[in-house]
């Protein structure tokens, strides 16, 4: 499924910076970066939107990071709080102003409204 276009500048920016930030913080080589990057290109093209993320493709692809990596590098050396999202609900209002493509383009979800 191709990418909505006012969604693919969001999928860049944001994967480019957390991609910059594992490699600063020495998670991942600067290589499997740009390696991830370029899967990363062919899936915002060809992916769903689950698959568009360089991180996905760093930890499950490439191999090359942990999910567990990543949340001891936030919690410990950030001071990062963990929030389990397998019990997360939207409320109904809120949900009738937020855009999926959107949230999925980022991986956010939205947190600060009532």
């Amino acid at each position: 499924m191709e990418l909505d276009p006012r969604h693919r500048s969001l999928v860049m920016r944001s994967n480019r910076l957390l991609g910059g930030q594992l490699v600063e913080r020495n998670l991942v080589k600067i290589e499997d970066f740009e390696t991830a990057n370029e899967r990363m290109l062919d899936l915002i093209n060809n992916g769903t939107a689950r698959q568009r993320t360089v991180l996905g493709v760093l930890a499950y692809d490439l191999k090359v990071v942990s999910e567990e990596d990543i949340l001891v590098q936030q919690s410990e050396r950030d001071g990062i709080g963990v929030i389990d999202l397998r019990n997360y609900e939207i409320n109904e209002e809120v949900r009738a102003l937020i855009d999926p493509a959107e949230c999925w383009a980022t991986w956010t979800v939205p947190f600060d409204r009532n």
